[in-house]
């Protein structure tokens, strides 16, 4: 009783996530030019896209739709999408929870039929996985096919990942390779390939998530999906999490066959139920697509703690650049020290015009803050407040007939001031990354005329801040080094 108690519980994790659309579906036999062979799903209502020579990729899109069927129109919006490969001697069809619970949450599912016999061409697959995508995200989007295929015109989000399971997560690996036109991978019990995933993730240049079984005794986890996630580059977005006690074949179907022929003839054995496995494992996914596709900011950082708190995985790792971001403060220069791919400085909640380097020479007091978007999504990130005093940034009312110059300058650059006050005057250069690269002082005789010489001969071509400080007044200045 205890058991058939957890397998419902499972099973209505499953299906009480919002089911907002119903699930549409046609067939499409895409064209690739440069290669021959695949193959081509036959059927009056199947139809062929890219013209009418070179390699069937037979494809089953399954997508968001107001009502259930075969070639209904697709549902009001726009989707992004995700292209499917499946594992070794195992069909589209293994994978009906999966694109079930894609397509109910607005996903559109792409499963390539290609590679299905008992010698598959791993880099065939991999290509025929990003073929689809580049399909999907450019011709799709213009041209309506042929009747009775639906038009997904206005339809799609080109917004791409490539995913896959077994066979197919690693030639989602091969087919994700120097692929700049997809937004993220993911897959499930990913095995290494021929050509060797291993080697292709090395080259992979998007947000990765590698999902693997605990007990996975077909592709084992330390010999196939670690060294895969491993190889990832370090300085991109990527994690890797273990469905605790799940296995190779629970990613598609445990009443798969050929799946089940292989998993039972060696261990460890699953000590969790097929829907528990996919329970955990479509609630990470899911995350995980929402942020990279969806750019639903609210998904990361539950993304992040299911990776870090749920007890449902294990073995856990995940390497990120997706960060709050931190400033700096060098007396009013400010820094943002987070490499991110756009800035917008904001002074007491308002957003300062023109203000998008990464540093910012404050000119008033307040509360500043910086807001960076990183290069995969258009979700803003705010750093840590800066308070700037008034009276750090006062202007000079002690000096007069005060010029800096000349500006830009090749080397040296002249301080001219009259002072009204004895009090010595101390000049700090900054870089734009807030460190002081020189410092001086200068003696002041009320009415004479100085002229102080500062000499940045040997710093580096840029951009710098001249900071020149006499009691509780500063001035700051930015100085061009050619």
């Amino acid at each position: 009783m205890k058991k058939i108690l957890l397998l419902i519980s499972a099973c209505f994790a499953l299906s009480s996530q919002a089911q907002t659309y119903q699930v549409g579906h046609c067939s499409i036999n895409f064209k690739d030019a440069s290669r021959t062979g695949g193959y081509a799903i036959t059927g009056s209502s199947v139809v062929t896209v890219g013209g009418t020579t070179g390699r069937d990729i037979g494809t089953e899109i399954y997508y968001p739709a107001a009502t259930a069927g075969n070639n209904v129109a697709v549902a009001t919006g726009t989707f992004p999408v995700v292209v499917f490969g499946h594992g070794f001697v195992m069909t589209w069809d293994a994978y009906t929870d999966l694109w079930t619970n894609l397509v109910s949450n607005g996903y559109i599912v792409c499963l390539a039929r290609t590679e299905g016999g008992f010698s598959p061409v791993h880099l065939d697959f991999g290509k025929d996985l990003a073929k689809i995508a580049d399909y999907m995200s450019t011709t799709m989007t213009t041209t309506v096919p042929a009747s009775p295929v639906p038009s997904f015109v206005g339809k799609i989000n080109p917004r791409v990942a490539l995913s896959g399971h077994s066979m197919g997560g690693g030639s989602s690996f091969l087919g994700a390779q120097n692929n700049t036109s997809i937004k993220t991978m993911l897959n499930f019990a990913a095995a290494n390939t021929n050509p060797s995933s291993q080697h292709a993730a090395k080259f992979i240049t998007v947000p990765s998530l590698v999902l693997s079984g605990e007990n996975d005794c077909v592709a084992p986890p330390a010999q196939h999906q670690k060294p895969e996630y491993d190889s990832l580059i370090i300085t991109n977005t990527k994690a890797y999490m273990s469905v605790k006690g799940g296995d190779h074949c629970s990613f598609a179907s445990r009443g798969n066959t050929n799946c089940m022929f292989g998993q039972g003839t060696c261990s460890p054995q699953p000590t969790i139920s097929e829907a528990q496995q996919k329970s955990a494992a479509y609630m990470a996914a899911k995350l995980w697509l929402d942020y990279f596709l969806k750019e639903d900011c609210s998904a990361w950082p539950k993304f992040k703690d299911t990776l870090n708190t749920s007890v449902r995985f294990v073995n856990n790792t995940m390497i990120s650049d997706i960060v709050d971001p931190a400033i700096t403060a060098a007396g009013a220069v400010l820094t943002c020290t987070t490499p991110a791919a756009s800035y917008q400085w904001y002074l007491n909640n308002n957003p300062i015009a023109s203000a998008t380097s990464n540093t910012y020479n404050a000119t008033s007091n307040g509360n500043y803050y910086c807001e960076v978007k990183y290069v995969y999504t258009n979700c803003p990130y705010n750093s840590n407040i800066v308070n700037i005093n008034t009276t750090g940034i006062q202007s000079f009312t002690t000096l007069k007939s005060f010029a800096v110059y000349p500006n830009p300058t090749q080397g040296k650059i002249y301080v001219s001031y009259t002072s009204e006050s004895s009090t010595p005057l101390t000049f700090e250069v900054y870089d734009i990354a807030g460190r002081v690269v020189l410092t001086s002082s200068e003696e002041s005789l009320p009415g004479v005329k100085f002229n102080k010489e500062l000499n940045i001969e040997s710093l580096e071509r840029g951009t710098y801040i001249l900071y020149i400080h006499q009691k509780e007044f500063k001035g700051a200045y930015k100085i061009i080094k050619q």
